[in-house]
């Protein structure tokens, strides 16, 4: 006979999440989206490059050697 501290319980895996990636011309409030995608669990993935808005004007070069 075996006791409740001795079960074994059923290992529950669950899936992976999907994962969301958006890089930014920069680092702060003037910054605007340049690139967006994702990965899913089931290995989907998808990206695309952002067109920006004419007065989306903020660049950072900083950010850029970050997203190369």
């Amino acid at each position: 006979m075996t006791n409740a501290s001795q079960r074994v319980s059923p290992q529950v895996i669950a899936p992976a999440p999907t994962v969301i990636d958006i890089e930014a011309s920069g680092f702060g409030r003037r910054s605007y989206p340049i690139e967006i995608g994702y990965v899913r669990d089931d290995g989907q993935a998808w990206c695309s490059l952002v067109r920006p808005a004419a007065d989306w004007q903020h660049w950072d070069k900083q950010a850029e050697r970050v997203h190369g």
